[in-house]
């Protein structure tokens, strides 16, 4: 089961959080059309950085919700 505390809801380091919103509008500003995932991986990595998470979160999120659904799957009757 995931942790009840969600680290998204922890308040961000203001800086590092405007860092990565400037980041994520400049990925859509460059090309609209055509966003660059380099740039919005940046974007991604210093959000991380900015609510304390370690770089894999989003891999080990997905892990554990993968985990977590097959488990509910099993328990159906």
């Amino acid at each position: 089961m995931t942790d009840p505390i969600d680290p998204l809801a922890r308040t961000p380091d203001p800086e590092q959080a405007t860092a990565a919103c400037r980041a994520l509008i400049l990925a859509y500003c460059k090309e609209p059309e055509e966003v660059d995932w380099s740039d919005v991986q940046e974007a991604l990595d210093l959000a991380l950085r900015a609510f304390g998470l370690p770089l894999t979160y989003p891999e080990e999120f997905a892990a554990r919700r993968k985990t977590e659904d097959a488990e509910r799957a099993e328990a159906k009757p």
